[in-house]
């Protein structure tokens, strides 16, 4: 689980930091870097504040970016492998939480392909509507941002679950 969650981490670091970096904003590549950093550091201590921190600041620096106008495409990735950084993070907290668990290799396979399957359709559906135009008011773009964040969690509730 910890290899997952560092390759997903440092996937995130990376496209937001590179994103940062081919656009000449090297302040905020250097940001993103040593917030990757102190996350990973975070993580290995058992800081649990970090991931939820990590989340937010790497969300908002993704969105800075877009409005900085670094590529949405570096950006959407980076925010897909944060969320699933995230969501990693939580998943394996409630393993440890947990004395013993039976199938353990199996759950956490399961949970990866299932996340990530998700996490891969976000991609998809994230450059389908890249080439989708349609002006917006932010109070419009906020409540279809919201709508969608619900929509997102409910379809994610209804996949098949592993036998458990």
């Amino acid at each position: 689980m910890v290899n997952l969650l560092s390759i997903s981490l440092g996937l995130a670091t990376g496209a937001l930091a590179l994103g940062y970096a081919v656009r000449g904003e090297w302040i905020g590549a250097l940001l993103i870097v040593a917030l990757g950093l102190s996350w990973w550091v975070g993580q290995r201590r058992g800081w649990n504040r970090v991931t939820p921190a990590g989340l937010i600041s790497f969300t908002v620096l993704a969105a800075f970016g877009v409005w900085r106008g670094v590529s949405a495409a570096w950006m959407v990735v980076g925010v897909a492998a944060t969320l699933a950084t995230w969501d990693l993070d939580h998943f394996d907290r409630r393993l440890r939480a947990i004395n013993r668990v039976e199938g353990e290799r199996e759950l956490i396979r399961a949970h990866a392909r299932r996340l990530f399957g998700v996490a891969g359709l976000g991609l998809v559906l994230a450059w389908i509507a890249s080439g989708v135009r349609v002006e917006l008011t932010f109070a419009w773009a906020l409540l279809l941002g919201l709508i969608a964040l619900l929509a997102l969690s409910r379809a994610v509730k209804l996949l098949p679950r592993p036998e458990e």
